[in-house]
Protein backbone atom coordinates (compact mmCIF):
# COMPACT_ATOMS: atom_id res chain seq x y z
CA UNK A 1 0.00 0.00 0.00
CA UNK A 2 1.32 3.43 -0.56
CA UNK A 3 -0.44 6.84 0.60
CA UNK A 4 -0.20 9.35 -2.06
CA UNK A 5 0.01 12.99 -0.65
CA UNK A 6 -0.69 16.55 -2.76
CA UNK A 7 2.39 17.94 -4.96
CA UNK A 8 4.75 15.22 -3.27
CA UNK A 9 6.61 12.02 -4.97
CA UNK A 10 5.91 8.66 -2.60
CA UNK A 11 9.06 6.43 -3.16
CA UNK A 12 8.47 2.88 -2.66
CA UNK A 13 11.39 0.19 -2.33
CA UNK A 14 10.16 -3.09 -3.43
CA UNK A 15 13.24 -6.00 -2.92
CA UNK A 16 13.24 -9.14 -4.94
CA UNK A 17 14.83 -12.21 -3.47
CA UNK A 18 17.53 -13.63 -5.99
CA UNK A 19 17.09 -17.48 -7.01
CA UNK A 20 19.44 -19.75 -5.20
CA UNK A 21 21.06 -22.52 -5.70
CA UNK A 22 24.27 -25.19 -4.09
CA UNK A 23 27.32 -25.90 -5.07
CA UNK A 24 29.50 -29.15 -4.56
CA UNK A 25 33.04 -29.63 -5.77
CA UNK A 26 35.10 -33.49 -5.65
CA UNK A 27 38.35 -32.98 -6.48
CA UNK A 28 39.96 -36.42 -8.02
CA UNK A 29 43.60 -37.18 -9.80
CA UNK A 30 42.71 -37.24 -13.91
CA UNK A 31 44.74 -40.28 -14.60
CA UNK A 32 42.97 -42.18 -11.51
CA UNK A 33 39.91 -40.96 -10.48
CA UNK A 34 39.19 -43.27 -7.66
CA UNK A 35 42.13 -40.87 -5.96
CA UNK A 36 40.38 -37.72 -4.63
CA UNK A 37 42.37 -34.83 -3.48
CA UNK A 38 41.85 -33.34 -0.12
CA UNK A 39 42.98 -30.14 1.15
CA UNK A 40 42.67 -28.06 -2.76
CA UNK A 41 41.66 -24.53 -2.03
CA UNK A 42 39.29 -22.68 -5.08
CA UNK A 43 38.13 -18.64 -5.25
CA UNK A 44 34.29 -18.66 -6.71
CA UNK A 45 34.22 -15.66 -8.73
CA UNK A 46 31.34 -13.64 -10.05
CA UNK A 47 30.92 -12.67 -13.58
CA UNK A 48 32.01 -9.13 -12.03
CA UNK A 49 35.32 -10.47 -10.80
CA UNK A 50 34.53 -10.45 -7.36
CA UNK A 51 35.80 -13.23 -5.45
CA UNK A 52 32.51 -14.45 -3.62
CA UNK A 53 33.65 -17.79 -1.92
CA UNK A 54 37.08 -19.49 -0.78
CA UNK A 55 36.86 -23.21 -0.92
CA UNK A 56 38.98 -26.25 0.50
CA UNK A 57 38.40 -29.36 -0.20
CA UNK A 58 37.98 -32.17 2.48
CA UNK A 59 39.91 -35.01 3.04
CA UNK A 60 37.00 -36.99 0.59
CA UNK A 61 38.49 -34.39 -2.18
CA UNK A 62 34.92 -32.32 -1.59
CA UNK A 63 33.64 -28.62 -1.13
CA UNK A 64 30.40 -27.80 -0.98
CA UNK A 65 28.79 -23.82 -0.40
CA UNK A 66 24.76 -23.65 -0.05
CA UNK A 67 22.35 -20.51 -1.22
CA UNK A 68 24.54 -18.82 -3.51
CA UNK A 69 23.04 -16.78 -6.17
CA UNK A 70 22.32 -18.39 -9.86
CA UNK A 71 24.56 -17.85 -12.63
CA UNK A 72 27.77 -18.05 -14.45
CA UNK A 73 31.11 -17.94 -12.39
CA UNK A 74 34.55 -18.76 -12.63
CA UNK A 75 36.23 -21.41 -10.74
CA UNK A 76 39.72 -20.26 -9.88
CA UNK A 77 42.30 -23.02 -8.33
CA UNK A 78 44.36 -21.34 -5.80
CA UNK A 79 45.97 -24.30 -3.78
CA UNK A 80 47.48 -27.59 -5.16
CA UNK A 81 49.17 -30.32 -4.12
CA UNK A 82 53.35 -30.48 -4.92
CA UNK A 83 53.15 -32.82 -7.54
CA UNK A 84 50.28 -31.75 -9.20
CA UNK A 85 49.65 -28.73 -11.68
CA UNK A 86 47.22 -26.09 -10.74
CA UNK A 87 44.24 -27.18 -13.13
CA UNK A 88 43.08 -24.18 -15.43
CA UNK A 89 39.81 -22.05 -14.88
CA UNK A 90 36.16 -23.69 -15.19
CA UNK A 91 33.66 -21.55 -15.71
CA UNK A 92 30.09 -23.65 -14.19
CA UNK A 93 26.51 -22.52 -13.57
CA UNK A 94 24.65 -22.23 -10.76
CA UNK A 95 20.99 -23.29 -11.65
CA UNK A 96 17.61 -22.44 -9.18
CA UNK A 97 16.91 -25.16 -6.35
CA UNK A 98 19.24 -27.02 -7.66
CA UNK A 99 23.07 -28.62 -6.34
CA UNK A 100 25.51 -28.14 -9.62
CA UNK A 101 28.04 -30.97 -8.87
CA UNK A 102 31.18 -30.20 -10.26
CA UNK A 103 34.33 -32.52 -10.97
CA UNK A 104 37.66 -31.34 -11.76
CA UNK A 105 40.79 -33.44 -12.33
CA UNK A 106 43.96 -32.61 -11.11
CA UNK A 107 47.25 -34.10 -13.60
CA UNK A 108 50.43 -34.72 -11.88
CA UNK A 109 53.24 -32.89 -13.27
CA UNK A 110 54.83 -34.82 -16.15
CA UNK A 111 57.46 -34.65 -18.63
CA UNK A 112 59.03 -36.81 -21.09
CA UNK A 113 62.14 -38.36 -22.60
CA UNK A 114 63.04 -38.37 -26.14
CA UNK A 115 65.90 -40.52 -27.71
CA UNK A 116 68.20 -40.06 -30.78
CA UNK A 117 69.91 -43.11 -31.94
CA UNK A 118 73.00 -42.47 -33.98
CA UNK A 119 76.12 -44.12 -35.34
CA UNK A 120 78.84 -43.49 -32.77
CA UNK A 121 81.41 -42.12 -35.85
CA UNK A 122 78.86 -40.35 -38.40
CA UNK A 123 76.28 -39.12 -36.14
CA UNK A 124 74.32 -38.18 -40.04
CA UNK A 125 73.48 -41.86 -39.86
CA UNK A 126 70.31 -42.28 -37.73
CA UNK A 127 69.46 -45.57 -36.68
CA UNK A 128 65.48 -46.85 -36.84
CA UNK A 129 64.02 -49.43 -35.08
CA UNK A 130 65.70 -49.92 -32.15
CA UNK A 131 64.21 -50.62 -29.04
CA UNK A 132 64.24 -49.19 -25.61
CA UNK A 133 62.95 -49.79 -22.46
CA UNK A 134 62.38 -46.53 -19.46
CA UNK A 135 62.60 -48.08 -16.43
CA UNK A 136 61.16 -46.34 -12.78
CA UNK A 137 63.05 -45.89 -9.70
CA UNK A 138 61.78 -48.79 -8.61
CA UNK A 139 63.34 -50.94 -11.65
CA UNK A 140 59.73 -51.38 -12.89
CA UNK A 141 59.29 -50.79 -16.96
CA UNK A 142 57.23 -48.33 -17.62
CA UNK A 143 57.32 -48.28 -21.22
CA UNK A 144 58.76 -49.04 -24.44
CA UNK A 145 59.58 -47.16 -27.08
CA UNK A 146 60.90 -47.88 -30.92
CA UNK A 147 63.18 -45.14 -33.12
CA UNK A 148 61.09 -44.19 -36.33
CA UNK A 149 63.00 -43.40 -39.63
CA UNK A 150 64.55 -40.38 -37.90
CA UNK A 151 66.14 -42.10 -35.55
CA UNK A 152 64.17 -40.40 -32.55
CA UNK A 153 61.67 -42.46 -30.21
CA UNK A 154 59.03 -40.05 -27.85
CA UNK A 155 58.13 -41.32 -24.55
CA UNK A 156 54.70 -40.50 -23.70
CA UNK A 157 53.73 -38.36 -20.93
CA UNK A 158 56.09 -39.51 -17.50
CA UNK A 159 55.66 -38.66 -14.45
CA UNK A 160 58.10 -36.71 -13.21
CA UNK A 161 61.54 -38.43 -11.22
CA UNK A 162 63.93 -40.40 -12.21
CA UNK A 163 64.39 -42.77 -14.72
CA UNK A 164 66.74 -45.44 -16.48
CA UNK A 165 66.91 -45.54 -19.87
CA UNK A 166 68.31 -48.89 -21.62
CA UNK A 167 68.55 -50.74 -24.80
CA UNK A 168 67.19 -53.78 -25.17
CA UNK A 169 66.90 -54.49 -29.32
CA UNK A 170 68.47 -53.23 -32.16
CA UNK A 171 66.00 -54.33 -34.46
CA UNK A 172 67.35 -55.19 -38.34
CA UNK A 173 70.62 -53.12 -37.28
CA UNK A 174 72.56 -56.23 -37.14
CA UNK A 175 75.75 -54.62 -38.47
CA UNK A 176 75.94 -52.73 -34.77
CA UNK A 177 76.99 -53.48 -31.70
CA UNK A 178 74.16 -53.30 -29.21
CA UNK A 179 74.75 -50.56 -26.14
CA UNK A 180 74.85 -51.80 -22.78
CA UNK A 181 75.28 -48.64 -21.17
CA UNK A 182 72.00 -47.92 -18.36
CA UNK A 183 71.25 -44.07 -18.83
CA UNK A 184 69.86 -42.53 -15.94
CA UNK A 185 67.90 -39.24 -16.75
CA UNK A 186 65.60 -37.33 -14.60
CA UNK A 187 62.17 -36.14 -16.06
CA UNK A 188 60.90 -32.27 -15.01
CA UNK A 189 57.66 -31.04 -14.84
CA UNK A 190 56.87 -29.86 -18.96
CA UNK A 191 60.03 -30.67 -20.01
CA UNK A 192 61.17 -33.12 -22.84
CA UNK A 193 64.03 -34.51 -21.47
CA UNK A 194 66.64 -35.59 -24.85
CA UNK A 195 69.14 -38.08 -24.86
CA UNK A 196 71.37 -39.08 -27.63
CA UNK A 197 72.30 -42.77 -27.80
CA UNK A 198 75.19 -43.98 -29.63
CA UNK A 199 76.25 -47.41 -31.53
CA UNK A 200 79.67 -48.57 -32.76
CA UNK A 201 79.47 -49.94 -35.99
CA UNK A 202 81.13 -54.04 -36.15
CA UNK A 203 84.18 -54.35 -38.06
CA UNK A 204 86.64 -56.42 -39.61
CA UNK A 205 89.91 -56.49 -41.10
CA UNK A 206 90.79 -56.48 -45.26
CA UNK A 207 94.20 -57.52 -46.85
CA UNK A 208 94.73 -56.77 -50.45
CA UNK A 209 97.52 -58.82 -52.22
CA UNK A 210 98.79 -56.98 -55.65
CA UNK A 211 100.19 -59.67 -58.11
CA UNK A 212 100.96 -59.92 -61.80
CA UNK A 213 98.28 -61.12 -63.45
CA UNK A 214 100.27 -63.84 -65.91
CA UNK A 215 102.91 -64.74 -62.71
CA UNK A 216 101.20 -64.26 -59.21
CA UNK A 217 104.72 -64.65 -58.17
CA UNK A 218 105.74 -61.43 -59.19
CA UNK A 219 104.44 -59.10 -56.08
CA UNK A 220 103.50 -55.39 -57.12
CA UNK A 221 104.75 -52.81 -54.82
CA UNK A 222 103.35 -49.05 -54.32
CA UNK A 223 100.33 -49.50 -55.81
CA UNK A 224 97.28 -47.09 -53.98
CA UNK A 225 94.14 -48.04 -53.16
CA UNK A 226 91.20 -46.64 -52.25
CA UNK A 227 88.05 -48.35 -50.40
CA UNK A 228 85.14 -46.85 -49.68
CA UNK A 229 82.31 -49.03 -46.58
CA UNK A 230 77.99 -49.12 -47.30
CA UNK A 231 78.23 -45.83 -45.22
CA UNK A 232 80.40 -43.71 -48.02
CA UNK A 233 83.79 -43.77 -45.19
CA UNK A 234 86.90 -44.19 -47.21
CA UNK A 235 90.29 -45.75 -46.89
CA UNK A 236 93.54 -45.17 -48.45
CA UNK A 237 96.36 -48.02 -48.56
CA UNK A 238 99.65 -48.40 -50.37
CA UNK A 239 100.63 -52.13 -50.67
CA UNK A 240 104.40 -52.85 -49.27
CA UNK A 241 107.26 -54.98 -50.90
CA UNK A 242 105.16 -58.33 -50.12
CA UNK A 243 102.46 -56.47 -52.07
CA UNK A 244 100.33 -56.68 -49.50
CA UNK A 245 98.09 -53.70 -48.39
CA UNK A 246 95.66 -54.05 -45.11
CA UNK A 247 92.95 -52.03 -43.63
CA UNK A 248 92.22 -53.07 -39.75
CA UNK A 249 88.61 -52.10 -38.36
CA UNK A 250 86.96 -51.69 -41.58
CA UNK A 251 83.28 -51.33 -40.88
CA UNK A 252 81.50 -54.75 -42.17
CA UNK A 253 79.27 -54.69 -45.31
CA UNK A 254 79.85 -54.40 -49.00
CA UNK A 255 82.87 -52.29 -49.45
CA UNK A 256 83.99 -51.06 -53.16
CA UNK A 257 88.02 -51.38 -53.82
CA UNK A 258 89.13 -49.23 -56.34
CA UNK A 259 92.55 -49.30 -57.83
CA UNK A 260 93.79 -45.70 -57.59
Amino acid sequence: EAKIEDEKITELVIENVHKKGNLKITKVDKDDKTITLGAIEFDLIDKNGNVIAHLITDVNGEAYIENINTGIYTLKETVTKREYNLCENKDIVVEWNKTSDIVIENEKKKGQIQITKQDAEKEEIKLEGVKFQILDINNKVVEEIITDNNGKALSSKLLIGEYTVKEIDLGYNTDYLINEKAYILEVENEKVTELVVENEHKKGNLQIKKVNKDNHNILLEGVEFKITDKDGVEYGVTTNERGIARVEDIRVGNIQIKEV
